[in-house]
């Protein structure tokens, strides 16, 4: 079996990198005591698993564009601020948002399992579970809970961020799309989950 040297230092550097979000959420919740951002770290530490033991793809998208896409919608959380900011809604409210957030996307992954990328890929068609609600239920959970995050605290800096990253977010699905409608099998699932992201809109 021949190493693929490439393939294992990108894992390790997406690993590394996504430790330090890990890091960060553990040392804001010893700081600030909000229970979500446990739930959080737990999210991002399966993030960390599942890259390192994904499948290597059937085919990949490594064009400037899909490199691009996936670098700003991947590791923008490495410049998000998780401190307090203005509240607009009761924690009670912005908490449960969040945590419903986190655990469609635990969800959403667990299910992907060694399936689970960073880059636009094919590594095998997922229909089930929260699959069958929208073709990417990771990324409806990841904007469910930073609504609830911005509604508990929000700021301009974050507002910025997350408003870039779901453009690029945006782009990476369509790129997403795009190797997988290769597979019949995913066009048949298309016209069944008819709905990217969030029902009704996108």
């Amino acid at each position: 079996m021949k190493l693929d040297v490439t393939t294992i230092l990108i894992k390790g550097v997406t690993a590394a990198a996504l430790s330090v979000f890990l890091y960060r959420a553990v040392e804001a919740w010893h700081l600030y005591h909000r229970p979500n951002l446990i739930l959080l770290a737990l999210a991002e530490g399966i993030t960390v698993i599942l890259v390192l033991i994904a499948r290597k793809p059937e085919a990949v998208r490594t064009e400037p564009t899909a490199l691009f896409v996936t670098g700003v919608a991947t590791f923008y959380y490495l410049f998000i601020y998780l401190g307090p900011g203005h509240e607009f809604l009761e924690p009670l409210w912005t908490e449960l948002l969040q945590t419903i957030g986190i655990l469609l996307q635990i969800w959403g992954k667990i299910t992907l399992g060694n399936r689970f990328g960073l880059l636009p890929a094919r590594r095998g068609i997922v229909t089930h579970g929260p699959y069958r609600l929208v073709r990417h239920p990771i990324y409806t959970g990841y904007l469910i809970n930073h609504i609830g995050f911005m509604l508990a605290s929000f700021s301009w800096h974050n507002l910025m961020l997350l408003a870039g990253q779901y453009l690029a977010q945006g782009l990476r699905i369509i790129k997403e799309e795009e190797v997988l409608s290769e597979a019949p099998e995913y066009r048949d699932y298309k016209k069944k989950t008819r709905w990217r992201m969030v029902p009704f809109i996108f």
